[in-house]
Formats: C-alpha cells, structure tokens, sequence
C-alpha cells in the first residue's frame, strides 16, 4: 500500500536534486568564468574586489527576506522565478555586452543579478527539501544532495575555465542558459505534497520577521 507513496516522493527528490544541481553547476560556471574574464582583461586588484563583493554582497542582503518569503508562498514557484529571474536578464546584458557595449562593469552586473538569484534560491531550496522528503529519510537525502553538491562544484571551476580558454565566455553563458531550463523543467514535474502551513494570528511584514528570526538565532547558542 506504500509503494505509490514511496515511489512518488523518490521521484519528486530525483527531480528536485538533479534540478538544483543544474543550477549549481551553471551558476558555478558563470561566477567563475566572470571572476578569470575579469582578471585577464584587467589585471587589476579592484576590479577583482569588485567582482568578489558583486558575487557575494547581493546574496547576502536577499537571503534574509527570501527566508521569509519561503515560509509564505509556493517554494517550487520561487525557485522557478528566482532561476528565471537571473538565467533571462544573464543572457540580456551579456548580449548588450557582446553586441553594444565591452564594459566591465556589464559583468559585475550580471554577478549581481546571479547572487541575487542565489541569494533566494538557497533558502528556499533548503526548506523545500524537508518538505518533499519523509522524516525518516531526510538525513540520507540530505547527504546526497551534498555529495552531489561538492562534486559539482569541484568540477564546475576546471569545466568553466576549459570552455572560457577553447570557446570564450558566451559558451559559458548558453550552457547556463540550457542547465537552467533544465533544471526548471524538472522543477515543473515536482508534484508538492499537501501540508498545513501555520498562519499567524496576526499579519506581519518580512522586516519583523527578519528581527524576530535574527533575536532567535542569536538568543538560541545550539
């Protein structure tokens, strides 16, 4: 009488773990194709500082309201918007920057949109997988969604740097481009099991909850 059930969530898990490796490795790509294209055309110590902060900075402001928005809407959705999101205005400017205008700065924009993306994507990737796992294999599923995670991203750096030295940076972004429709795809399959969200008594807003999640975090030492 399991078996459909059972059968169900390993699929939905197939589907969500190969899609957020996809991600992964295309985001891995473009960050670090950005990173070496920025360092050769410069040589410069700024503009790779730059580059770092653009990578890093946005991610880190939106991961605090994307916690939020993770426990209010549909998170198979908000990973699909926060891939869309970043994959559409990626090829955008690196058409612009292609096509009409060889500024650096065009790629530190495109860094900063992808650590927006990321920013979102994580929590809510991370809160998503609990929900599609039963209890008792969260730990295994867990490890292998690391696993996956390590590998992809020890190979990522030498797969980017061989397209960036053989085929140029705009390879690096259309294979972006098919990982991320790939991995939205799989995304769609992902059939969410029915749960019971706790509504609060009261309606509040996601800079409150911010303040409340940040006094727990650091009121609660384990």
């Amino acid at each position: 009488m399991n078996e459909a059930p059972t059968k169900s969530w390993k699929i939905n898990i197939g589907y969500f773990i190969t899609a957020q490796n996809f991600f992964l490795f295309g985001s891995s790509a473009v960050y670090f194709a950005i990173l070496w294209y920025i360092a050769l055309k410069s040589s410069s110590g700024t503009w790779m500082m730059l580059a770092t902060l653009a990578t890093t900075l946005p991610q880190i402001l939106i991961s605090l309201w994307a916690g939020t928005w993770s426990d209010r809407f549909n998170r198979r959705n908000l990973l699909i918007l926060a891939s869309l999101f970043t994959t559409v205005f990626t090829i955008l400017i690196a058409v612009i920057y292609f096509f009409v205008d060889r500024s650096l700065w065009l790629l530190l924009a495109i860094a900063a949109i992808r650590s927006l993306g990321t920013g979102v994507a994580t929590p809510v990737g991370n809160s998503l997988l609990p929900e599609l796992t039963p209890h008792d294999n969260l730990t295994r599923v867990n490890g292998i969604n690391q696993t996956a995670n390590s590998i992809l991203l020890l190979i990522s750096p030498l797969v980017s740097g061989y397209i960036l030295g053989h085929l140029g940076i705009m390879a690096v972004f259309i294979i972006d481009l098919i990982t991320s429709f790939g991995g939205i795809g799989l995304l769609v399959l992902i059939k969410l099991p029915q749960i019971k969200k706790v509504q609060p008594k009261e309606s509040t807003g996601s800079i409150p909850q911010i303040i409340s999640g940040l006094k727990y975090t650091f009121g609660n030492s384990g």
